[in-house]
């Protein structure tokens, strides 16, 4: 078997590239030119050269005062199981990452040297520091595979070397994935089908259910005193006060021509009396019932804020809080939906026509938006 020429043009260029020519031995290295016309293999006696079969197997070149960059040629030795360059402490540079590529290596020893870089996280195992040679350079034998290492390390790389290798001992992130319409499974796209089917029957169930609620009750005015109220369609019973079912749905506008309205107190069954501060009161003597407004009308507007905001408000003042109580943003002005809120609130019936028709009667300005002037003119001169 002839020589591999890529192990003799290796040696070459280790040779030249760590100063062979001030090597403290060099027996051999000088006729290394001429070795690939040796086709037997004789001659290949090179100080601290081992071959098998005109294969190189071992390089031990150890304290032979090398100095320089260390090549990366060692990828072309595919059968060497032992390399020693340790104790030549003029060797710097990275690692060349081809040592970590042979195989067949069981031994490499580099220590005593300026070489950093030279564990690799990835591969490094059973780490041990055999030797502390100052505070900051330790010497540590360490496996890859099956070859054993002696190197040596600085603090900063070894503290990188322990991080990086902690964080490999950490165990795996458990990735959740996140169900989809692509990657979900037979059931699952079941359950969420069923469950789209209910929230949809449920949500004409409600409108259904809203729908119902507009024809049991029914709005009229009594022509008397303007107030509002209630018509019951199931029983026939009519009711001054706006029934729980309509406080997120309005009534319909009744048409029946004979009916009759809730009765009101009679007269002679209240006194007007006044309290201690001047305030006029009515009082039923049968039932021991008391109320500020007079008891055969229907409170006013001036009567629903007085009993809301106290004696102790001027009329403007409680008109302003009425407004601020709507006017959420804080503008001075409300807009059509917050008017339909205010009108419901003071139990003022009023259908979409009809507050379009005071919107547009209101609005001077021509914005869309009411202020509180306009709205207490209104009311004023309506209520």
């Amino acid at each position: 078997m002839d020589v591999d020429k890529r192990e003799v043009d290796a040696l070459c260029q280790l040779f030249h590239t760590l100063d062979g020519a001030r090597w403290r031995r060099k027996d051999g290295w000088l006729k290394l030119d001429r070795t690939i016309d040796l086709k037997s293999g004789a001659g290949l006696a090179w100080y601290g050269t081992k071959w098998e079969k005109n294969r190189l197997v071992a390089l031990d070149l150890s304290r032979n005062e090398l100095r320089g960059v260390l090549p990366d040629v060692f990828g072309r030795f595919k059968k060497l199981r032992s390399l020693k360059l340790n104790h030549n402490p003029q060797i710097h540079g990275r690692v060349p990452h081809s040592i970590y590529t042979l195989n067949r290596l069981q031994y490499c020893y580099l220590e005593d040297t300026q070489l950093y870089d030279v564990i690799p996280s990835k591969l490094a195992h059973n780490l041990h520091i055999t030797q502390y040679k100052t505070d900051t350079i330790a010497t540590v034998r360490f496996h890859t595979g099956h070859c054993q290492w002696v190197v040596d390390v600085s603090e900063q790389e070894m503290y990188m070397v322990a991080t990086a290798l902690e964080a490999a001992r950490q165990p795996p992130k458990v990735y959740e994935i996140k169900r989809t319409a692509f990657n979900a499974t037979g059931p699952e796209r079941m359950a969420a089908a069923t469950k789209l089917q209910r929230i949809y029957r449920a949500k004409i169930a409600r409108r259904k259910f809203q729908q119902l609620l507009t024809t049991i009750y029914e709005w009229y005015i009594d022509p008397d005193s303007g107030a509002v109220y209630y018509l019951d369609t199931r029983t026939g019973n009519t009711t001054w006060e706006k029934p729980l079912l309509l406080n997120r749905i309005s009534a319909q506008e009744g048409s029946r021509k004979q009916l009759v309205k809730p009765k009101l107190p009679q007269e002679d069954t209240w006194e007007a009396l006044q309290d201690e501060d001047g305030y006029q009161y009515f009082w039923n003597p049968t039932t021991n019932e008391t109320r500020w407004e007079h008891p055969l009308l229907r409170p006013t507007i001036q009567d629903e804020l007085l009993r809301r905001y106290g004696h102790g408000t001027t009329p403007d003042e409680r008109y302003e809080k009425l407004f601020m109580e709507y006017d959420k943003d804080g503008t001075g002005t409300i807009d059509a939906e917050e008017f339909t809120l205010l009108c419901g609130d003071l139990g003022l019936a009023l259908s979409p026509k009809q507050i379009e028709n005071i919107m547009a009667s209101l609005d001077t300005s021509g914005d869309k938006l009411l202020n509180i002037s306009e709205l207490k003119a209104w009311l004023d001169t309506s209520y």
